[in-house]
């Protein structure tokens, strides 16, 4: 069982009470059953694959015996290994480890820089040239109609935490504003965004997302925050779910797309 949102792995195991390291239970029966110290060691070692790794940790490892814990020296043995024992099951949750504290820091990528400087998101809802801008297509329509049912409150969500992002991806970005991003939408970045993100100037990765074989603006704004521990912001929730269904769980906070207006 996957608890505390993948920091936690459980198993119930159904060794007897009081079974120790010399019993049958723990050793298991050479070339036939796998006992609990080989069982215990292969998912540790799976554990450790950096494809598990959520928040930059290592799974925790609890092990629950329905019928009791094993003697006093199986359960240290397993302590040693880092393994938590808890004796049945009506036990849970209250005894899991505690999930760590989330990210402090917040990863920008280009599609999250958009809606931090769109009209759409600060309170032109109703001007007439965003009522106009609406009508053009369906994107900007629903982008619209999604704002005005439930503000998407990104700097709320942002206040007070430090941003980073890679040169790349503000290089980027900055291509896009000043394409077609409006006068208050530029100050808007220049002004409040810009010096608050810490840039990095040179391309960040780590092992498992340069595995991945991402496109390099993708590669670059997930690498960048997988590097430095930091949750990334993004409405690219395709390339989260592409992501997650090759084994990766990176830390990303995903929000609808906003576009820029052009005001």
């Amino acid at each position: 069982v996957v608890a505390n949102g993948g920091h936690t792995w459980i198993e119930v195991k159904h060794a007897a009470a009081g079974a120790g390291v010399h019993s049958s239970e723990w050793v298991g029966s050479p070339g036939h059953i796998k006992g609990l110290y080989q069982q215990v060691t292969d998912l540790l070692r799976v554990a450790a694959c950096p494809s598990h790794n959520f928040q930059w940790r290592v799974p925790s490892i609890v092990l629950v015996f329905a019928a009791g814990l094993p003697d006093r020296e199986a359960v240290e043995a397993l302590q040693e290994l880092g393994v938590a024992t808890l004796s049945g099951a009506k036990c849970l949750p209250d005894a899991l480890p505690p999930a760590p504290p989330p990210p402090t820091h917040v990863n920008l990528d280009i599609t999250a820089m958009c809606a931090l400087c769109s009209e759409v998101t600060n309170g032109s809802l109703d001007r007439p040239e965003v009522v106009v801008w609406a009508t053009t297509n369906r994107h900007r329509r629903e982008c619209v109609q999604a704002e005005k049912e439930s503000p998407l409150k990104l700097v709320e969500m942002i206040a007070n935490r430090p941003l980073c992002a890679s040169q790349g991806t503000v290089e980027r970005f900055e291509t896009i504003l000043y394409k077609i991003g409006g006068e208050l939408e530029q100050r808007r970045w220049e002004g409040e965004w810009r010096p608050r993100v810490r840039v990095e100037p040179k391309p960040l990765t780590t092992p498992r997302v340069a595995s991945l074989d991402l496109p390099p603006a993708q590669a670059e704004a997930f690498g960048t925050g997988d590097a430095l521990q930091a949750v990334t912001f993004t409405a690219n929730g395709k390339a989260v779910r592409s992501i997650a269904s090759r084994g990766v769980q990176l830390v990303t906070h995903c929000h609808r797309p906003v576009w820029l207006v052009g005001l």
